[in-house]
């Protein structure tokens, strides 16, 4: 999967007590050969996805043969990006693609439009991304596509709407939401897949307003046969958005009492909705990943640790819990520099080089760099740290590698020798680049520029 090597969720904070059977606390990843991993997942996501896209495309399409060829390589493409598959095309090729297809090309499939329209909001263009998004949500019919593309549309229409300060208009896309969610459940469009149907309700929550979830609960419920995992969990999402609502985003001490009150009942309602699903059903990663931020908010680093544990059992290298669960562990929050070193120790020892989880060590690493040591590089190139960050760039980078020779952490791995100033090593990284821009998302982490990266390689060319 494609991961940006900073940045982590928000999470929660809130005291409530409730006791249920933990794991064994021991200081290692979860890691039996037979883990099941994000890898084999999306590669079933996406060939459901182009079931339910390019096929229905391909079988209702009056387009010339070269218009439908390009239509189907730009659904590809998109979906390649929605999961973050390695080697998707970019947001800026997709929308130059979409723009031919759509603007110049004069196409109107309401899933074409959709996807146009969501690289466009995804590359931060929120008032272009407008009506392209609202356009397709308006018209992508029941009888075209399935619900699960009808949710996403809408659920980005009123997103987009939010971000616009569109609030009037917001509301018809938030109840078109809450229908489309229903018929998910009504035409059991992921059948009986339900990790499928949970990653797709993650999604489709992630960042709404606790009263949009509320909506989606209220019109799933209304579905006699509706899969009671999903709806636990959606419960559990929607008392989560209220809590952190109740809250509020200022500082601890500028919390109200009142606040803090409607924080903690709120978590504790999500606690009960989540520990429920996780019952029910302890092979969903989104469940236990949704417990580290309620664990988070207890100031419990036991229990959060458990749930992590829960979320790496269910999927190995599930991106989320690792992102939640090392947010937990910033100094600010539950943690230190020595928790996260130790994490970072931690996802080194797996060598499942064919998953990212030992690639969080750079991350880490990245993350120590900012929150602890001040902005300095010097604690993180002692010859230890960096000859351990470099093996885990050198196969993870290489063939059989989970990032084959990926951009982005190939513009770190250069960045990170420069950091070092091991010279032989940043110039062959840069060799593998094989011209390839350095990504400045990527050199950032390390406090440097690609100008200036080149800069100091060209001032060491020998070395």
């Amino acid at each position: 999967m494609n991961r940006s090597i900073f940045g982590y969720p928000i999470c929660l904070f809130v005291v409530v007590l409730i006791s249920f059977p933990a794991l064994p606390s021991a200081a290692e990843i979860p890691c039996p050969p037979d883990a099941p991993t994000e890898k084999p997942f999306y590669q079933a996501a996406l060939k459901f996805y182009l079931h339910t896209s390019v096929d229905l495309y391909k079988s209702s399409s009056t387009t010339k043969p070269v218009a439908d060829d390009q239509v189907v390589h730009f659904m590809t493409g998109a979906e390649e990006n929605l999961l973050g598959l390695q080697h998707a095309p970019s947001l800026e090729m997709l929308e130059r693609q979409g723009r031919k297809l759509v603007v110049q090309g004069g196409s109107d499939d309401p899933l074409v439009v959709y996807f146009l329209g969501m690289a466009i909001f995804r590359r931060n263009q929120p008032k272009e991304a407008e009506p392209f998004l609202c356009q397709a949500a308006d018209a992508i019919m029941p009888n075209r596509y399935p619900a699960n593309w009808r949710a996403r549309a809408a659920g980005d229409a009123f997103m987009v709407l939010k971000v616009n300060g569109k609030k009037k208009r917001m509301l018809k896309y938030r109840d078109l939401l809450a229908t489309a969610v229903a018929d998910i459940f009504k035409e059991h469009v992921f059948g009986s897949d339900r990790a499928l149907l949970m990653r797709n309700l993650d999604v489709l929550t992630d960042d709404m307003p606790a009263g949009v979830i509320q909506k989606i609960v209220a019109a799933a419920q209304a579905v006699p046969d509706a899969d009671p995992a999903a709806i636990d969990y959606l419960q559990g999402q929607e008392h989560i958005q209220a809590a952190w609502q109740d809250r509020g985003g200022d500082w601890a001490d500028k919390v109200t009492a009142r606040g803090w009150q409607g924080f903690a009942g709120e978590l504790a309602q999500a606690r009960t909705a989540l520990v429920q699903a996780w019952t029910l059903d302890p092979k969903i990663p989104e469940v236990a990943t949704a417990m580290i931020h309620v664990a988070m908010g207890e100031s419990n680093a036991a229990e959060m640790r458990t749930w992590f544990d829960r979320a790496a059992a269910a999927r190995f290298d599930d991106s989320d819990a690792y992102e939640a669960y090392i947010w937990g562990i910033y100094p600010r929050w539950l943690g230190d520099r020595a928790t996260l070193m130790a994490f970072a120790d931690e996802c080194a020892a797996t060598g499942r080089f064919d998953t990212d989880v030992p690639l969080h060590y750079v991350d880490i690493l990245a993350i120590v760099r900012t929150e602890c040591d001040g902005n300095r590089m010097d604690a993180l190139t002692t010859p230890d740290i960096y000859d351990k960050a470099h093996n885990i760039l050198e196969k993870t980078l290489g063939p059989d590698g989970a990032q084959s020779n990926s951009r982005l952490y190939r513009s770190a791995e250069v960045a990170y020798a420069v950091a070092a100033k091991r010279w032989k090593d940043a110039h062959q990284a840069m060799d593998q680049l094989g011209g390839g821009k350095l990504d400045a998302n990527a050199t950032g982490s390390f406090g440097l520029t690609p100008q200036r990266v080149q800069a100091a390689l060209d001032a060491h060319p020998g070395e």
